[in-house]
């Protein structure tokens, strides 16, 4: 069975990379919430882990860094050291092939498309 990821554990990975990418621009959080057009404390939230963004800002952190969606959501640790998120992942894939196609097709898909496929997979799951 696949390990589940709780809200928190997702928030610390979101909140490392943020952290990763504005250490390697040199950025400031008041620089990169001006560049975003967000508060400053929603920059302060998201650093922390306290909040995670939504996805529209998910989509603008991405845009602005110029990384994928993939790269905001997933822990970089090294094999060696605990990945939870990833190994859930790879884990689930094992488990489920198919879900490897679902990812990958979900990748570069809007947000609205994302919202959309949820709710037609929760529909299917009633």
């Amino acid at each position: 069975m696949a390990n589940i990821i709780n809200e928190t554990e997702i928030n610390a990975v979101i909140a490392k990379n943020i952290q990763s990418c504005m250490n390697e621009r040199g950025l400031s959080q008041k620089e990169l919430a001006s560049a975003l057009g967000v508060s400053q404390a929603s920059i302060s939230n998201w650093c922390q882990g306290i909040k995670m963004p939504r996805m529209d800002k998910i989509d603008r952190i991405c845009d602005f860094f110029g990384i994928k969606r993939s790269y905001l959501l997933c822990d970089h640790r090294p094999h060696g050291e605990s990945a939870p998120f990833r190994d859930a992942i790879n884990t689930l894939i094992e488990e489920r092939p198919e879900f490897e196609e679902l990812f990958e097709a979900l990748e570069n898909a809007t947000p609205e498309a994302v919202s959309q496929a949820v709710k037609i997979l929760k529909a299917l799951q009633e």
